[in-house]
C-alpha cells in the first residue's frame, strides 16, 4: 500500500476510534516505521512524563486489523536487564468489518516487568490515575 494511503487510512479510522474508546492518531504525529502492513505512528519528540507513546497499526487489504496503543507512566523500575518506565498497552483486533473482536491489555511495571494482562476497564482507571486522557 502507498505510503499516503497508509497514512490516509490511518487518520480516515479516527471515527471508528472515538467510537470504540480508542486514542485518535494525531495529524501531527508522523509514521515511523512501516513493513509489509505493520505502520507505526510517533509524536515528534518524544516525551519524558506520562503520555501517549505510541500506535501500531496492522493493515491488510485496506482495512484496519489491529491496533496497538502505548502509554508511559511515570515510575521507573530496575530488574537485571537495566532500568525501565511502567508502561500500558490497550491493544485490539478487528475483524472483517473493522468491528472489535478481541481486546488485549497489559501493563508493565514494578513487579510486572514481563507484562500483566488486565482488563479494558483496569485499563482506563491507569490511565485516569496516569492523568492521561483519551481524545
Amino acid at each position: 500500500m502507498h505510503c499516503r494511503n497508509v497514512e490516509r487510512r490511518g487518520l480516515d479510522f479516527n471515527g471508528k476510534r472515538a467510537a470504540i474508546g480508542l486514542p485518535l492518531l494525531d495529524s501531527n504525529w508522523g509514521i515511523t516505521d512501516n513493513r509489509d502492513g505493520y505502520i507505526m505512528w510517533a509524536p515528534a519528540h518524544s516525551a519524558d512524563s506520562m503520555a501517549f507513546q505510541s500506535k501500531f497499526v496492522r493493515i491488510r487489504n485496506g482495512k484496519v486489523k489491529r491496533e496497538e496503543n502505548r502509554f508511559a507512566g511515570g515510575q521507573k523500575y530496575k530488574t537485571v536487564d537495566g532500568n525501565f518506565r511502567e508502561d500500558l498497552f490497550i491493544s485490539c483486533d478487528f475483524d472483517e468489518n473493522e468491528n472489535v473482536s478481541y481486546w488485549d491489555c497489559e501493563y508493565r511495571g514494578g513487579g510486572h516487568e514481563f507484562g500483566w494482562k488486565i482488563s479494558r476497564a483496569q485499563a482506563d482507571s491507569i490511565l485516569s490515575q496516569w492523568k492521561i486522557a483519551i481524545k
